[in-house]
């Protein structure tokens, strides 16, 4: 009897499992699908929060000032989309690809925009005739050689007429008559 018994038992758990097993599989299918119904759904993208200053200063706000908001067209069709923050004056929403990023400017000495997000490492700098974003923790280039449409007609100013390498003299500056020579016997640039 006691015998019966427990094969009366195995039988009945060989016959449970599969049914279990089954049904723990229909779930995770059902869920599978759940989650990829939902991923046509708009995403939420996460900003990147930085500390708001209490102020910005009039540096800042004067780089602010000339900051080229709109769409710009970067290597390997990356999009980046530069646009002023409604909250805060003198701060910038930068957009690219799934990422966004709340920027303030940074004082340079060079003169170039840059824009900042301290807690993510991004950087935005701005040149008149392009424009990169960069991860600067990770000390990589997320977007390279981005161009808006006015960026894009400086860059085609430049190929038309290059502007003076750095080491090269102005046409107007003196230069030595002959190798050696002292700079009293410097006579003007005729080299074109």
């Amino acid at each position: 009897m006691m015998n019966r018994l427990v094969s009366g038992l195995l039988v009945s758990l060989v016959v449970a499992l599969p049914a279990q097993a089954l049904v723990k599989e229909s779930a995770v299918k059902s869920a599978a699908k759940t989650a990829r119904s939902t991923s046509k759904a708009p995403v939420n993208v996460p900003v990147h929060e930085a500390p708001a200053p209490a102020v910005l200063s009039t540096e800042q706000l004067a780089i602010a000032e000339r900051v080229q908001v709109g769409t710009s067209q970067c290597e390997l069709a990356v999009v980046v989309t530069v646009r002023a923050d409604a909250h805060t004056a003198g701060r910038f929403v930068l957009e690219a690809g799934h990422k966004r990023y709340s920027l303030d400017p940074v004082v340079t000495t060079t003169g170039a925009v840059r824009l900042e997000e301290v807690s993510s490492g991004a950087v935005w700098i701005q040149l008149a005739n392009k424009s990169m974003l960069m991860n600067q923790k990770l000390g990589q280039r997320i977007a390279d050689d981005c161009m808006n449409p006015q960026q894009a007609l400086v860059a085609q100013a430049l190929l038309k007429t290059p502007a003076p390498h750095l080491l090269d003299a102005p046409k107007d500056a003196l230069v030595p008559l002959l190798p050696g020579k002292v700079a009293q016997e410097m006579v003007p640039n005729t080299i074109k």
